[in-house]
């Protein structure tokens, strides 16, 4: 207290912090006054005990200790290698308003350093770096040292002696002032300090990650899934052989571009989705560019409904279904290799969904853990050298499907009922180029063609129905527009009911379909799937408009390939007369893996010497 006499004092300063330790600084006495020192107990009951108590004047302040001196620091690419040593020793008050995030009372001193590329840096003290203080604050401002704006504080992160400050989307070239000071301004002493701009992050092997970096880079064979937000301020890109694996709970941020190239694989957590650029409820909350092939998989794994998101690509390569919940559509979608429904349902909205087929594959549909809700497009290219007209093996892939259906361009399917029983088919005009096959009619017809032709019928109009499991011969050039099968796709057991076998010696050839949106391996059609039946199959490859041979598969032993092709028919043979048969397929005989195939209407012969 300072005054003329103990009975006319006022007060200039009081120290009351918890602890058995006081400090005091005082910076606007006058010389040659007395001033008097006040020491009481904390508590309101007095101890009694010893103390001791001592006044110094301060050196010389430290050259940083006002804003206007602030010493620059170099921003280090990557990491704190050599971090600045510091000191609050004799520092006073700046007159700068309190940090938001500490107790603040003076002997703060000043850094700047110049924002880099990328607009991200770290900015720590202590931590492995060394320092004398048990409680260091830190705070960053931007502006100019008369007008200055706080942009972030932080006073223990992790341990008291240890601060540090993220700061993104900051503007490069600009300068930043760090603040540091001791908590309550209770210690002087050393410290050291670090500003780093974020290092690069490149996964080649499964590992999670979160944090700052700057470039990230997934190559082929790694696997990155994030267990906390990640920000990045150049370009996180998925290569071919990659994936990114989201969160429900975590966030891509930073001012960074997005690429997940082709062949690369996102794992999507979020009920919305891919959403839209901008959306705030998104995992992918980048402000930099973003880009999405349509070459890539896309993988829906959340753990409510999800729909695909309109930032979806309209085509992609894969796209699976690993949420009990289920899928819906956004938009439309087309699949080129592997719709796969691992667990969960995909309902498509009303939207179209496409399983695209071309000279490169067909793509397939695995409904292992799931359906498609709704009406789906499957196409199927025609793939033969053959690329005039020739007769093809066509069968439904979906329900709800017509002979219409077979139309496209270049191609009109023509039916004539009156083929049927005319006795020379062969006349018939307009003659057909739709047929079925009735294997009953080889005793009832009366005609000028032999035994098994009598079998070939044409449907009544283009509007009948093409039946699930059963086959159809069409007449039609290989097209540049493949035929497409709209209806709802056939799932789970197939069954072609009774097969019949009359007395004729080439009675009992039927032609069925594969009826599913996927290849059909016949080498895992059991005995007890085709009762009374032989065991070959059948499929025509056509090398000619009228010409052609039988690509045939027993056990083993016949055609190089077992798979009959989506969309393809192929015939079978009841083993004996008056002893019905029957094929019943279930998804167990379906490829589910998206692979080479045998050409549409044209196999592999299997040249091995056979007896």
């Amino acid at each position: 207290r300072a005054g003329a006499g103990c009975a006319s004092t006022s007060n200039v300063g009081c120290a009351d912090a918890s602890g058995n330790n006081e400090s005091l600084t005082l910076t606007t006495l006058t010389a040659g006054t007395t001033y008097y020192v006040r020491y009481y107990p904390y508590t309101a009951s007095p101890a009694n005990g010893a103390f001791s108590i001592c006044v110094t004047t301060p050196g010389a302040a430290p050259t940083n200790d006002n804003c206007a001196g602030a010493t620059a620091l170099t921003v280090q690419a990557g990491g704190c290698t050599t971090p600045t040593a510091g000191t609050n020793v004799d520092a006073t008050d700046s007159g700068v308003a309190d940090p938001a995030c500490s107790s603040y009372l003076g002997g703060d001193v000043w850094y700047s350093f110049v924002v880099p590329a990328g607009g991200a840096v770290t900015v720590e003290t202590g931590q492995g770096l060394g320092t004398s203080l048990s409680d260091t604050g830190l705070a960053l401002y931007t502006g100019t040292c008369g007008s200055l704006t706080e942009i972030a504080c932080d006073d223990d992160a992790g341990t008291g002696a240890f601060s540090l400050i993220t700061a993104t989307g900051l503007t490069p070239g600009a300068t930043v002032y760090a603040r540091v000071f001791a908590y309550d301004n209770a210690e002087s002493g050393s410290f050291t300090i670090c500003v780093n701009s974020p290092a690069d992050l490149t996964v080649s092997t499964p590992q999670s990650a979160s944090g700052v970096y700057n470039n990230v880079t997934v190559l082929s064979g790694g696997r990155l899934s994030l267990n906390g937000d990640l920000t990045f301020t150049g370009t996180l890109t998925v290569q071919a052989g990659g994936t990114l694996a989201s969160d429900c709970n975590t966030t891509l941020l930073g001012s960074g571009n997005f690429v997940l190239a082709a062949g690369a694989t996102l794992e999507i957590c979020d009920a919305i989705g891919l959403a839209a650029a901008g959306n705030p409820n998104s995992f992918l909350q980048t402000t930099g560019t973003r880009s999405f092939s349509n070459d890539a998989s896309y993988v829906y794994n959340g753990t409510q409904a999800q729909t695909t998101g309109p930032a979806l690509p309209a085509t992609v390569r894969n796209l699976t279904v690993n949420n009990s919940a289920g899928l819906t559509l956004s938009q439309a979608l087309s699949v080129a290799q592997l719709a796969r429904l691992q667990s969960g349902n995909l309902s498509t909205g009303g939207n179209a969904f496409t399983l695209l087929s071309s000279a490169s594959g067909t793509a397939v549909l695995d409904n292992t853990g799931g359906v498609v809700n709704g009406a789906g497009t499957m196409q199927r290219a025609i793939t033969s050298p053959v690329t005039g007209p020739a007769y093809r093996h066509f069968s439904a892939p979906v329900s709800n499907t017509t002979v219409g259906d077979l139309a496209t361009a270049g191609f009109a399917p023509v039916v004539n009922p009156q083929y049927n029983s005319a006795a020379q088919p062969n006349l018939v005009t307009p003659f057909p180029t739709v047929f079925g096959y009735d294997e009953s009619r080889i005793a009832s017809v009366t005609s000028n063609y032999g035994a098994f032709d009598k079998g070939w019928a044409s449907p009544a109009s283009l509007t009948a129905a093409m039946t699930p499991t059963r086959g159809y011969t069409v007449n039609a050039p290989a097209t540049a527009t493949p035929i497409d099968f709209v209806g709802t796709f056939n799932n789970a057991a197939q069954n072609s009911g009774a097969l019949s076998r009359g007395t004729d010696a080439q009675a009992g050839y039927h032609l069925l379909g594969n009826p599913y949106p996927s290849p059909l391996d016949w080498s895992t059609v059991t005995a007890a799937q085709r009762p009374g039946m032989d065991a070959t199959m059948y499929v025509y490859e056509s090398n000619g408009q009228y010409t052609g041979t039988y690509r045939a598969y027993t056990n083993g032993v016949g055609g190089a390939s077992p798979l009959i092709a989506a969309g393809s028919g192929y015939f079978v043979h009841v083993s004996t007369a008056g002893t019905p048969g029957a094929v019943n397929l279930t998804n167990a005989n379906r490829v589910t893996t998206f692979g080479p195939q045998p050409a549409f209407g044209r196999g592999t012969v299997d040249s091995r010497p056979q007896l």
